[in-house]
């Protein structure tokens, strides 16, 4: 099983604010890799450019597994200072 199908397996929902599906993002580096034009494959799919870079560039060094959600959750967080006491 592929880490797309994997991924649909544990999650139905996906993330409700991606703008795509895993299936997408990788049918979009698909048509990106054929030579389409990044601009012109990111136009026609309704996002950003840049976005379309950064997935591609995701896929290209990860592969499929590249292309899943990805927590927007700092990995770590700043320790707290000597004067602040968190209320």
């Amino acid at each position: 099983m592929n880490a797309i199908a994997e991924s649909r397996s544990a999650t139905s929902r996906g993330d409700r604010n991606a703008p795509l599906t895993c299936e997408g993002r990788l049918r979009l580096c698909l048509r990106t890799d054929a030579g389409q034009p990044i601009a012109h494959v990111a136009g026609e799919a309704g996002i950003s450019r840049r976005c379309l870079v950064k997935w591609y560039a995701r896929w290209r060094a990860h592969g499929e597994n590249g292309l899943l959600d990805h927590s927007s959750r700092p990995v770590t967080s700043p320790a707290p200072t000597l004067g602040s006491t968190g209320r």
